[in-house]
């Protein structure tokens, strides 16, 4: 058995069962057994492969979009280019790339990254260390405090990572769903005691609703600082505008696996809430939000004229165009996944 199995039932047999975000908590970044905190997850030889991984064009393209935000906004310095989980550094290395070609951008750019993991922390330094020395934060709150200048975020497929709360309709009512150590040991899916459930309309036997408390903190943050210094978030990941149903999944080895039995050496996570994240934002009057999916924000910021020029000059114009691919058909990513692009006018710091 491995240690995070053994380290859950130690714990379980303790505290009897813990929620389901308490179980993704642990499972993802526990000091001594989490996933994030103990693994190399990315990359052919990990367990997922994403967007910017799979090729520059995302960076690119993603970078060029966050550029002309800046400029938009009269080409603030200083200003903190921020990434929420940058994995192998990949995407913030790509945009720095990027905005080495455009006079001002790189000098002003202040970058921090919201990253725990020691393992991916030293992959993001490899990364970087052509452009920049970043500045590491284990939270959102540490990387924003005292920070009082124009914003420029990026987060792809961090918010489907964040623990989620999920809710069963029963024979009887809503019960929170859990996890529990079965007759045999076995870490097994339960019901917590009937205490602390949100208000649900009825539903039908057996349907389940799920919450991210931190999704919603992460984002007042993101939100409230960008109405109150100015700047824009580009966030992207896969998930739904108004649903229910199970969505929590584990993925090992670039396939789908069971969570409870890979708890600890498997990715954990679950679909983002994209309507409520529209209702959030529209809670800040000076903001403005655009909603789509991926493969039509890379088309509609011109990834194609960019393949176009690329194919002049490819070594290997088939892997140019199957990265391209990937990232925009339907069928691939380009539906699945969905753009959250947030804008705020630049504003003074309040004294």
């Amino acid at each position: 058995m491995s240690t995070p199995l053994r380290k859950l039932q130690t714990r379980l047999s303790q505290e009897r069962a813990m929620s389901v975000a308490d179980f993704m908590d642990f499972a993802l970044t526990d000091p001594d057994a989490g996933y994030y905190t103990t693994t190399q997850p990315l990359g052919t030889r990990g367990d997922f492969t994403t967007s910017p991984e799979i090729s520059p064009l995302f960076g690119e393209i993603v970078a060029a979009r966050i550029i002309h935000a800046w400029q938009e906004l009269g080409c603030p310095s200083p200003f903190i280019l921020m990434e929420l989980g940058p994995g192998r550094g990949t995407l913030m290395a790509d945009v720095l790339r990027v905005g080495r070609r455009v006079a001002g951008f790189s000098e002003a750019a202040r970058v921090r990254l919201v990253e725990k993991s020691p393992v991916l922390r030293a992959a993001q330094n490899e990364a970087l260390e052509p452009f920049t020395t970043p500045a590491w934060f284990e939270t959102i709150e540490d990387a924003l405090l005292d920070a009082n200048l124009p914003l420029f975020l990026l987060a792809n497929e961090f918010f489907d990572a964040l623990p989620i709360r999920q809710f069963e309709m029963t024979s009887n009512d809503w019960r929170e769903r859990g996890v529990a150590l079965d007759d045999e040991g076995r870490l097994a899916w339960c019901h917590l005691p009937p205490t602390n459930i949100p208000m649900l309309p009825h539903a039908d036997h057996g349907t389940i609703k799920e919450f991210s408390p931190g999704v919603h903190t992460h984002l007042h943050l993101i939100f409230g600082h960008l109405a109150r210094f100015g700047g824009c978030a580009f966030i992207c990941d896969y998930g739904y505008v108004q649903g229910w149903g199970d969505t929590l999944q584990g993925v090992k080895n670039h396939a789908y696996c069971d969570v409870l039995r890979h708890a600890g050496s498997c990715d954990i996570s679950a679909h983002v809430d994209f309507g409520a994240m529209e209702l959030i934002a529209r809670t800040y009057p000076t903001l403005t939000h655009a909603f789509t999916t991926q493969g039509a924000f890379l088309k509609e910021n011109h990834i194609d004229v960019r393949v176009q020029q690329l194919l002049t000059r490819a070594q290997d114009k088939e892997a140019l165009l199957a990265g391209r691919n990937r990232l925009v058909d339907e069928d691939a990513m380009g539906k699945l996944f969905k753009v959250f692009f947030v804008q705020s006018p630049l504003m003074e710091p309040t004294p």
